[in-house]
């Protein structure tokens, strides 16, 4: 795996000036080139990052085979939360998108007490949000975060706090991560928007080892 040409890196200062489709268009040369690409967002680019993966996946022959969420903190950037993708051009034995259906299939998708379905705004209090998912996993064993646009930032730190922050009475972990495009309806037409959907449970969280070296290389680079 050589990572100095697969692997794509998209920081918060990215955020300024170049858009989804400029990353889109780096993922799919990287893909013409070698078959694979990892492509990892920092901080407040994640939603940037999840887009770009999402246009990508639609319209060209790329397939998500892992999506991870870590943190990360090294010297320029600090410390910040971070989403990991390995791309290829081949579609996995099960894509995410399939094992999500079959999570949801089993799961109480509503806003009652005992749904367990939570969706995060931008607006919204992380440490409210936080206690709402710690009740949620003190009564049922899983739990889904749905986020869109912008609130995808919000969404992946409430679940690096519940499975990495040591804030949960029981280990949490994420056991599956899948993005998806929502329409937002407030719009009119309405617009396309790339959404991601998190799945949290009891048990512990353990990265993908290819994500863990890459992190790790990151990290000796600064």
């Amino acid at each position: 795996m050589d990572l100095d040409k697969n692997l794509i890196l998209i920081k918060p200062d990215d955020i300024i000036g170049k858009g989804a489709i400029f990353f889109s268009q780096q993922i799919i040369d990287a893909i013409m080139k070698s078959e694979e690409v990892d492509v990892i967002g920092f901080g407040t680019s994640i939603f940037l990052t999840c887009s770009a993966v999402n246009i990508s996946t639609n319209i060209a022959n790329i397939h998500i085979h892992d999506i991870s969420l870590d943190y990360i903190e090294i010297p320029v950037i600090g410390k910040n939360e971070v989403i990991l993708f390995t791309l290829k051009n081949f579609p996995p034995e099960k894509p995410l998108e399939t094992l999500a259906k079959e999570i949801d299939k089993r799961l109480n998708l509503s806003f009652s007490s005992n749904g367990q379905l939570i969706v995060v705004s931008r607006k919204q209090n992380i440490e409210k949000m936080v206690t709402l998912c710690l009740w949620k996993l003190s009564k049922m064993d899983e739990i889904k975060l749905m986020a869109g646009g912008t609130a995808i930032n919000n969404a992946v730190k409430i679940a690096l706090i519940l499975s990495k922050g040591g804030i949960a009475k029981e280990p949490v972990s994420i056991k599956l991560i899948s993005l998806e495009t929502f329409q937002r309806s407030r719009v009119q037409p309405p617009k396309p928007i790339t959404g991601i959907s998190i799945y949290l449970g009891k048990g512990q969280t353990e990265i993908v080892e290819r994500h863990r070296n890459i992190i790790n290389y990151i990290k000796s680079k600064f």
